[in-house]
Parts: structure tokens; sequence; C-alpha cells
């Protein structure tokens, strides 16, 4: 049985953790007492007793009550000193100046810098009508992705997104897991996870582990909305809100239809990638909670947390964590008293052996975890523009050394921000804005440092994620702003120009309002780095007809410069000269431009742009008609120069002669003409011949004239200007054909003169075998009319087999003439053969044989194909008649 003593304290608890701050006066003796039906002078006896040995807090009220200490510390997150507190308020008060009370995301340390992005990618989700946005947060192991799942759900809860009926399951998935679809989706009577969240968040912890199989599965579900459980036909309506955590790069263990189900996908940064702020608040939280479980007060030295947040953690967060726990403990076990004091040489070797002894030289002093604040930005950076505001403000006179002397406080503040918060506070726009000022400074020919790049975005960010404190200086101080803005603009108005260039491409492109603090900054910055930023005496503007003509000219000529001279006006067609003059007026007006103008016009109605120069006011006006390039550079030079302005159009004036050059580079596609004395039907049949045995199809027209047709001057005329002639071939009679005239005989036989006319088409051996190719087309044709039993195509393909291999055996070539009429005299032999009338009259048939043996059996060897397809047999007489033949070509060429 539960002792009275004990059965008070369990009371304790129980009331402290059920009851709210307002109504607290259910914590007193009286209610106790009576609802543990004991004596009232007993329950405060034991009650008084507990809050001596510090289990209970007293607030001496009326009544007394009484609250249990360990809960009060752990919901707060706070270590309480005192025991006994006078009041409520006092109560209040002493937690609240230890810990903000934060709910949901707010609890996640860099909920306003690094994790900002992902915690508006899931407030987007879960708000996402008909069960939210299915989610996939991924990250490297111990970044907090389970942490920004509860967390998510609290919101959801607060939000009433989700109402408490609604679950929070988790499920883990490991390597070797094999039912995680039943765990899911339950199996015949059990229900699943699916099922009992309720229209809750159901959070697949190490996803990249999910079989495929199972990827597959949750995919149709997401995309059909119904399920049924394992061993099951009924649809279930799928309701849950699905989170996904995966500890890598999703897409490598993935399959891509899997991936196209979750639309949202979050990264958390690891602990590397958080700023300098983060990690010492993270090391500071982490210390915190162990001073809350050891019930000690924690002390930190500097060179500690500085070496903490300086080590890179392969486990990140947890890694953090379990080294931090690690730490206490052992400095606890050795120490009874209440204040431990951590210092650097206790951390543990991984640790201490990256640093030099000089680096972890102890610094005297130590951070107490439980008074610890976080060190608002802002305050820094509000600091800075008070005091740029304030400089201004009191200066009545702008100089350059008055300039340099604010620039040296910004730079100051720039170089910290740059070290101790890097691009992380604002990350997702942070490049944005550095391209759109790299872009419009670049065109002007002017920079600002690096380092003070980072000024712009932190503080459009700050302005932006409604930090009250930010909000209302800028509204406090906007007045000063305005007046200084207009002493900065009023020293440099091209400043102004380059600054008003930027705000508006911030807002047409990023929606981002660039307000006044921003301008001065930027102003400053430009002024003092850009000395001659303010030097340029003109105006120069080029217009031109186009979309996009004057705004290429004023690129190039300001690049080849060297310096921003020239604004850009394009004048799309259809524009008035008046509309022009308007918009002239307008830029104007819009940038308080005092200079002078000159304008370079191209063409047309622009020509008399000055007739509506009335409503421009206050400053001269030059024009020059027919801009060019050229004309550009060399009236910018001359702006530079600072002459005068009648100087500068007189010259670019006398200088503006177009001179011409023509160059006859055309490319002539080569031709080839056939012609025939016997019409054109003759000499379409030598063209088809030509081109049927080209080797491959060549880049030259190959036509066909009737020869009357190359009398005609003007035809010949155009084919001349059109197209490089080659040669001109066929069968002709006359003396009157063009040059150059190639018969059609040295096409077949004169291999040299053809690969001077056609060899840059054709390689050596493609020549080769479209003279062979000829040849044989050649000799064909000859061989239709020399036989009348055998098929002619037939035959000679045998035939030209045959010589082929006898050419190899005897390496003998046989060319022009004598190979075609060898053609036709085996083709007419075998014809003989088969009708048994052989050459008989052969002298010295003996002697032949016993000189030419080795030819005898080439050609045996040869024309073997031919005498088995034919039934004949070659004889002597016959091979002899073949060799006086082939030698008398030899001795032709000798």
């Amino acid at each position: 049985m539960q002792s009275t003593k004990s059965e008070i304290l369990s009371y304790c608890i129980k009331k402290t953790i059920n009851t709210d701050m307002t109504d607290i006066e259910k914590l007193s003796a009286s209610v106790l007492s009576n609802d543990l039906n004991i004596s009232r002078s007993l329950a405060s006896q034991y009650l008084n007793a507990f809050v001596k040995e510090g289990v209970l807090i007293k607030i001496a009220i009326r009544p007394v009550c009484f609250l249990y200490k360990k809960v009060i510390e752990e919901k707060f997150q706070v270590l309480l000193k005192e025991n006994v507190f006078l009041s409520i308020e006092e109560f209040m008060n002493t937690i609240s100046e230890q810990v903000c009370i934060k709910r949901n995301f707010m609890k996640m340390i860099g909920y306003d810098s690094s994790l900002s992005k992902v915690i508006d990618q899931v407030k987007a989700a879960l708000k996402y009508p008909n069960n939210g946005l299915p989610i996939l947060i991924y990250g490297e192991k111990g970044t907090g992705k389970l942490l920004l799942c509860r967390e998510m759900y609290e919101y959801a809860i607060d939000s009433e997104i989700l109402n408490s009926n609604n679950k929070f399951c988790k499920i883990k998935v490991f390597l070797e897991s094999e039912n995680i679809l039943e765990q899911l989706l339950g199996v015949e009577n059990e229900r699943g996870l699916f099922e009992k969240c309720n229209g809750g968040i159901v959070f697949i912890q190490h996803a990249q582990n999910l079989k495929l199989k199972v990827q597959q599965k949750i995919a149709k579900i997401i995309e059909s909305g119904v399920f049924q459980r394992i061993k099951t036909n009924k649809n279930i309506e799928f309701n849950a809100r699905i989170v996904l955590s995966v500890d890598e790069v999703y897409y490598k263990k993935m399959i891509y239809d899997f991936i196209q189900c979750f639309p949202v996908v979050c990264y958390i940064p690891n602990f590397k990638e958080r700023s300098l702020d983060e990690k010492e608040e993270l090391v500071i939280h982490l210390f915190k909670k162990q001073s809350l479980k050891l019930r000690k007060h924690l002390f930190v030295s500097r060179t500690t947390i500085k070496m903490l947040l300086m080590k890179d953690y392969d486990y990140n967060i947890d890694e953090l964590k379990n080294i931090i726990e690690n730490l206490c403990a052992k400095i606890n076990a050795a120490s009874n008293s209440e204040n431990l004091y951590i210092r650097a040489f206790q951390l543990p070797e991984s640790i201490l052996k990256g640093y030099k002894e000089d680096f972890i030289a102890e610094q005297v002093d130590f951070v107490d975890v439980t008074s610890y604040k976080k060190v608002d930005e802002s305050e820094k950076m509000l600091e800075l523009f008070d005091s740029v505001i304030d400089y201004l403000k009191n200066t009545n006179y702008l100089t350059g050394h008055k300039i340099s002397e604010i620039i040296s406080d910004i730079t100051q503040y720039c170089n910290f921000l740059l070290s101790n918060y890097g691009d992380f506070r604002y990350q997702y726009k942070d490049s944005s804005i550095k391209y759109i000022l790299n872009k419009v400074l670049i065109s002007y020919n002017v920079t600002i440092p690096l380092n003070c790049f980072s000024l712009f975005p932190s503080y459009l960010y700050l302005l932006n994620s409604s930090n009250e404190k930010v909000q209302q200086w800028h509204t406090d101080r906007k007045n000063d702003m305005i007046l200084c803005l207009k002493k900065l603009e009023k020293f440099s108005p091209q400043s102004k120009l380059i600054v008003e260039k930027i705000r508006f491409a911030m807002k047409n492109n990023l929606g981002l309002e660039f307000e006044e603090m921003s301008k001065i900054i930027l102003l400053i910055n430009l002024i003092y780095f850009n000395n001659s930023v303010n030097k340029n005496k003109y105006l120069c503007i080029i217009i031109a007809h186009g979309c996009s003509t004057a705004t290429s000219m004023a690129e190039t000529a300001n690049a080849l410069i060297g310096a921003h001279v020239f604004e850009a006006f394009d004048m799309a067609l259809g524009t008035s000269c008046i509309d022009m003059a308007e918009r002239l007026k307008d830029f104007i007006n819009r940038y308080s431009i005092k200079n002078d103008i000159i304008l370079l016009v191209d063409m047309g109605s622009l020509e008399r742009l000055y007739e509506h120069f009335q409503i421009i006011d206050n400053c001269n006006i030059g024009i020059i008609n027919n801009v060019s390039t050229r004309m550009a550079i060399e009236v910018g030079q001359m702006a530079l120069k600072d002459l005068d302005m009648q100087t500068i159009l007189k010259k670019a004036s006398n200088n503006a002669i177009a001179k011409y050059t023509l160059v006859e580079n055309k490319i002539l596609k080569d031709l080839i003409i056939f012609i025939s004395d016997n019409g054109i039907k003759m000499a379409n049949r030598m063209k088809k011949l030509f081109v049927k045995n080209l080797p491959k199809e060549i880049d030259i027209n190959v036509i066909s004239l009737e020869q009357k047709d190359l009398l005609k001057k003007e035809l010949m005329d155009n084919l001349t200007k059109e197209y490089n002639i080659l040669f001109i071939s066929g069968t002709c009679t006359s003396s009157n054909i063009l040059k150059p005239f190639v018969s059609l005989e040295d096409i077949i036989f004169n291999i040299d003169m053809i690969r001077s006319k056609i060899g840059k088409h054709l390689t050596a051996e493609e020549l080769d075998i479209f003279s062979e190719n000829l040849i044989y087309s050649f000799s064909l044709e000859s061989v239709v009319d020399s036989l009348s039993i055998l098929d002619a195509e037939k035959l000679l393909n045998f035939v030209k087999e045959a010589v082929n291999q006898m050419q190899s055996q005897s390496n003998k070539r046989i060319y022009g003439r004598t190979i075609i009429g060898l053609y036709i005299h085996i083709c007419c032999m075998v014809e003989r053969l088969v009708t048994k009338e052989p050459i008989k009259n052969c002298n010295n048939i003996e002697n032949f044989e016993k000189k030419h043996k080795n030819f005898i059996d080439i050609i045996k060897k040869s024309f073997y194909k031919i005498c088995q397809h034919y039934g004949i047999e070659i004889p002597t007489s016959e091979i002899s008649y073949l060799y006086d033949y082939i030698n008398c070509d030899d001795k032709k060429e000798d």
C-alpha cells in the first residue's frame, strides 16, 4: 500500500503535469487534503518538507500553491535555483529570464535561418487541400529529420490542420525489413499505420531502404487514393499525410515513379553547412539539456565551445550530442559540486588532436548555459545603420573623405557578417540577388567589394521575415533615411541611376522591394569604390528601331570603350516620335539627370525627334543620325574626354562615311554536261551510264543537253554563273564545242584525266572502282551486240571474275582498251566453245605448252567456274591466243 508521503508526491506530479499556469489555485494544500481525504495540517507538513528537499516549488500566495519542480524545469527547459517564490509574477519572471516559450518550428535551432526554406515548404505542404502534399525530407544522418517531422505534427495541431484524433505514426525501415507493407497497410482484421494515424501523419524513416515492390505499392496508393489490407480486397480510403526521410541523396536509391509522388522535397543542411551562430546555439542547447538531466549548473569555457563548433561530424548533431553527453557524464562522475566547469583539455582526443596548442590556450571566461541567450543578429546591423544615418544626417556637405569614414564601418560589419553567418540565412535568394547586382554593375563597368554583397540579402531577409524589431526600426527612421538618400543622390546622380536600375530588376525578377536603407548602402559603396562614376559630363543614349538593336549596340560600345557611357532605348515598330520623347523625359526625371544629352539615332522619324524637345527642360541636346557601332565608340571616347558637344557632333558626322568592298566568294557547285549529236536520248543514256557506275553519290550535278543548246549564249552564261563546269562529254562531231570537252573514250580509258576532274570527290580506290565499272558497262553493251545465244550480262560477270583472278595470280594488271577487248573476246570464245567452234589454226602448240605451262595453269584455274557452268573445256589453242592478246598489250605500253 502506498504511503501518505508517496501518495502526496504522486498527486503533485500528476497535478503539475495536467494543470495550466492560469489555474494554479488547484495546486493548493486545501485542494490536496480534500482530494486525498487527509488533514490539511498533515498535507502542509509533507508539502513543506518536499520544498526543503528541493522536490517541490512553493508559491506563497493565498492559497499557497505547490508545484513539482522537475516537471516545471523539463516543461520550460530551465534550471531553477530557488524553491520558494513570493508571487506568481516572480515565478513567471524567473522562468522567462531563462527561456522564451516557443511552439512547434520555433523550437528548432535555425528555424529563422538555415531551416527557414524547409519550414516554409512543409507548412505549404500541410496546408494544401485534401490531406496535404506528400513530403520527402533528405539529408545526412543526425541532421534532425525526425525532429522536423514531430514539429510538423505539432504545427498541424496548433494550426488546426489536424486535431487530437489525428495521430503521428512512425516506422523505421532497415535493410533487412521484410514486413513493411504489412505494418503500413494492415493484415486482414488488423489495422496498419495508414489507418491507425486516422488522417494524421505517417513518418517513414530511412526510406532509402524501402524495397522496390514497396516503393511501387506506396506510389500506386498515393496516386489512386485507396489501398487494401494484406489478404483482403476491400478498398480503404487513403487519407494519411505521408512523410519520408532519406539519409542520403534520394534519387540514387529510389525509382523515378516513386520520387514523382513526392512534389515537396526538403533538404536538411548538415552541421558543417550551419552558420557559426547556429552551431553555437546547438552546442549550448545540448549542454543545457545535460544541465537539466544532471540537475547541476554547467559552465563551459569559450574555447570548448569554439572547438566543438569547428569540428566536422560524420553523424552531425547526433554525434555532437553523444560527445557532449559523455563529456558531462565523465566530469559529473569526478565532482560532487553543484557547479560543473568544462574546459577544453577535457574534450575527447578525436577533437583535441586536430588543433595546435596555441589554438587551445584556454580562455578564462565561461558561459553559464542556464542563462545563455542567443545574440540577435539584427541588433548589430541596426546599430551600424543608425551610425550611418546619424552621420549623414548631421553632415551638411558631402565629400569623398566623409564617404570614406562611413565605408570603414560598413566594411568591418560586412566582414563580420560573412565570417560568422556565411550565406545560410538567405541562401535560397542570395544567389539571385547577387546575380542581379552583378549584371547591372558589370553593365555600368562599376563594382563593389564581394564582402559587401552579403549585407543586402541579409537585411532584405530580416526585413521580409516578420522581424518586428527591424520593421519597427524601419518605420521609426524612414524620414531620416529619405533625407540621407536625397543627399547621396544629389552628390552622385549617376550612382542613383545605377541603384534605380538595380531596384527595378529586383522588383521585376524577385518581387523584392529595394527600400531606402539598401539604397543608401549601395550608393555609399558605389561612390567610394568607383571614383569615375560621377565624371560623365554627358548622358549618351542610342535610340534605334527594333526590339533590341539599340541595346545590342550600346552594350557592345560600352564593352569596347571600357566604361558605361551609353543608355539604350529600343523603339518598337509603330512607336511614334512623340512617345519616344515622352519616354526620354520620364527617364531624365526619374533619375534626376542634369547632364547635357547626346542622342544617336538610326533613321526615319527619329531624325526629327528634336521637334518634340520642348517637353524636356534645362539641358542641351545633340542628335546624330545613321548611328553605327563605330560611331557610338567614337562618340563615347570623345564624351569621356569631356570635349564640347559641338566638337563631338561635328567630328562624328564628318567621320560617318560609308565605304564598300565587293568580295565575290560564292562557292559554285561542280557540273558535268553530256551531249550527243544523235539527240537528247543518247545524251541521257550516257549521263545515266556515268551516274550509275559511280561507286557512291557525289556532290556533282550531272545534266544532259542537246548539242544545239551549247550554242545558246544566255543558257551557257547562266550555267557558268551558277556552276563550276568540270567538263562537257559525249559524242560530237562539231568543232564549236565549249571547252573543256572530254571525249567519252577518255572518260573510260584515261584514269589520270578523270582523277584531275573529279578526284576531290572520290578516293584513289573509288576512282579505280569507277573506271572498272565503266569498262564493265561499256563491255556489256559491246557483248550484247556480239552474242547470239548466251545471256550477255551473266556471262560477262563470269568473265570479269575470271579475268580478275587471272590478273591476281599472274601479278599483272590489264588496262584500257585491252581489258575491254579481252572481255569481248572471252565472251565470244565461250559461245564458240559452247557451239563447238574453237580456234583450230595455231602454230607450235607443243612449243607453247612447254614454254608457258604456268600461264596455262593460271588460265585453267581462273576459268574453272566458267568451264563448269557452261560445260566447256578451253583448248590450248584458245589459251595461246589469249596469251598473245595480253602480250600485245604489254608491247603497246612499252
